[in-house]
């Protein structure tokens, strides 16, 4: 399987598959990969010019047959459009992938568009999956694949109707998986994390947080890869599949809390440029016929760090650390550091590598890192690694040529190959002695 295109068998899910905001974006992707593996797609969104489009385009590539359903989830007689576009058809594969989101203070959102959303994010997805859900075991087989969020992982504040309904949805898609596991049918609930869509550039000149550069970058996902990854679930009978190993790796080793604080962070900022009642489309529907986003001033590093970079660092530095100090898994070192404002000592775990008198650390983020900074400020810190205390001094910022020749000797090539990997791109060396001192934490 390719980071763009997923093998499915349209034996075991075919020969028609359904797809809901198929116009643009993550439902696109979907069609064109359904299509290259010769399934005949059903289309269905509100523009309805662009899924024609669509549709003439990969009949006349892959040589398939469409049809195109022009319909608003959002409305509560979507189903009867639906099901008598699809009731002569052999539907053996639902892809439910529409909705959109309310951004802004939860008392201030109006309750109309509030349950709009509701019946887009919540009802459509549970009307399609109960009625084809029952298609599907009588007719002993077939796919119900859902588009939930990483959103659903936590609640996020200023989303918070969005996030809750991305919850229930991969409640509902886990519960059916196993109800319906009996009658041969494969529910999965695939939840993405950043997708570079419109929405997701959107969101970038909304709040200043560039994506394509790290941290952010690290996460972004193609629609090819985030499209692969979930048919390939589907495929494996996967019950979920939380969509890329930045966002596995997130999701696993960063507390709840901490999550939510981040989340917080970037969706308070955003807010600050929509009226409460403004609509921001998410990745997996039509963007047409909403509200532009307005745009704010880029956020200043230090809110990047605090609302990014800081809790980022505590997921992959570990993850370095695994790469540079097998030895001592999970961590190569840690590094004791006291905070420049607070005067507090805190204790990182990161991918150090000491030897003789000399340290390095692969900085995943740059020199933005709250600890690094506090470490560059201090002009040292303290270091335990290989079971040995050592003090660091003469702290300096490296760029990836200047640091080469310390890496050639101190990390593997399969190490220095894993930081290209994650765009590692500075680091941070130091000159440190052994001492019998205590590591404080």
């Amino acid at each position: 399987m390719s980071a763009g295109f997923a093998r499915i068998s349209k034996d075991m899910f075919g020969p028609w598959a359904l797809i809901t905001g198929a116009s643009s974006g993550i439902g696109a992707e979907f069609a064109r990969q359904l299509a290259a593996n010769g399934f005949n797609l059903v289309l269905a969104a509100r523009r309805l010019p662009l899924l024609e489009q669509a549709g003439t385009r990969l009949a006349a590539q892959y040589g398939i047959t469409y049809r195109t359903i022009q319909v608003d989830l959002a409305d509560p007689g979507f189903l009867a459009a639906i099901t008598s576009a699809t009731d002569d058809l052999d539907i053996g594969l639902v892809i439910s992938n529409a909705g959109d989101m309310i951004m802004g203070e939860f008392l201030d959102s109006e309750p109309g568009m509030l349950f709009a959303d509701m019946r887009l994010n919540v009802a459509s997805h549970l009307g399609l999956t109960h009625h084809f859900g029952r298609r599907l075991a009588q007719r002993g087989g077939g796919g119900i694949l859902l588009i939930s969020s990483t959103a659903a992982l936590q609640p996020v504040p200023y989303t918070a109707s969005y996030a809750a309904a991305k919850s229930y949805l991969l409640s509902l898609g886990e519960a059916a998986h196993y109800e319906l596991a009996r009658h041969g049918v494969t529910v999965t609930v695939l939840l993405p994390g950043a997708t570079d869509t419109a929405m997701v550039a959107r969101f970038s000149d909304t709040t200043g947080i560039s994506v394509h550069k790290p941290p952010m970058s690290l996460m972004l996902m193609t629609p090819g890869q985030l499209v692969s990854e979930g048919l390939g679930a589907l495929r494996t009978g996967r019950a979920r599949r939380i969509a890329g190993r930045a966002n596995r790796a997130t999701a696993a080793l960063t507390p709840r809390r901490i999550r939510t604080r981040m989340f917080t962070a970037m969706s308070k900022k955003a807010t600050q440029a929509h009226l409460t009642t403004e609509h921001t489309m998410t990745a997996n529907s039509d963007p047409a016929s909403r509200p532009a986003s307005a745009t704010l001033a880029p956020v200043a590093p230090s809110l990047m760090v605090k609302v990014v970079m800081r809790p980022m660092t505590l997921v992959l530095n570990p993850l370095i650390g695994r790469m540079a100090g097998r030895r001592n898994f999970p961590m190569a070192a840690q590094i004791r550091h006291v905070g420049r404002r607070s005067g507090r000592a805190y204790v990182t775990s990161a991918g150090a590598r000491v030897a003789g008198d000399v340290a390095v650390v692969p900085l995943a983020f740059g020199n933005q890192c709250d600890w690094a900074r506090n470490v560059r400020a201090a002009d040292g810190c303290s270091i335990r690694a290989n079971g040995q205390n050592y003090l660091a001094t003469k702290p300096e910022f490296l760029d990836r040529q200047a640091a080469a020749p310390l890496l050639a000797s101190l990390f593997s090539p399969a190490d220095r190959a894993f930081f290209r990997l994650l765009s590692v791109k500075q680091y941070l060396s130091l000159r440190v002695a052994p001492t019998d001192a205590a590591f404080d934490d």
